[in-house]
């Protein structure tokens, strides 16, 4: 069995947008944008970018950007720029490199600053 231990400045990034992207819609920061743009230019097309975030640990907003997984999904706007507080980080891959495993609800998704610790 390997194990593999990662930090740092995008991984505790990663996480705490995590927490904001909810169940089946997936967002990235500023950084991955790029590279998307750089690699997929089709793809960097048609994300949409938020509202940027206040992120526990980072100063100021952060700029972030939803990716739309399948086609004919609405791609639904955060309400408003959320506070990103969590201090617990996910045993799971970052959302921006991990296609949810379940369908998006039918209903507009329950505002991310509604999350609770």
């Amino acid at each position: 069995i390997l194990n593999y231990t990662v930090f740092g400045r995008e991984v505790n990034l990663a996480s705490r947008l995590e927490g904001v992207s909810g169940r089946g819609r997936i967002i990235i920061g500023e950084a991955t944008f790029r590279d998307v743009l750089r690699d997929d230019p089709v793809l960097a097309a048609k994300c949409v970018e938020l509202p940027p975030v206040a992120v526990k640990g980072f100063k100021g907003q952060v700029r972030i950007f939803e990716v739309p997984w399948r086609d004919g999904l609405p791609v639904v706007a955060a309400p408003s720029a959320p506070s990103v507080t969590s201090t617990t980080a996910s045993a799971t891959p970052p959302a921006s490199t991990v296609a949810p495993s379940a369908p998006p609800p039918a209903a507009v998704p329950e505002s991310p600053g509604a999350i609770k610790p």
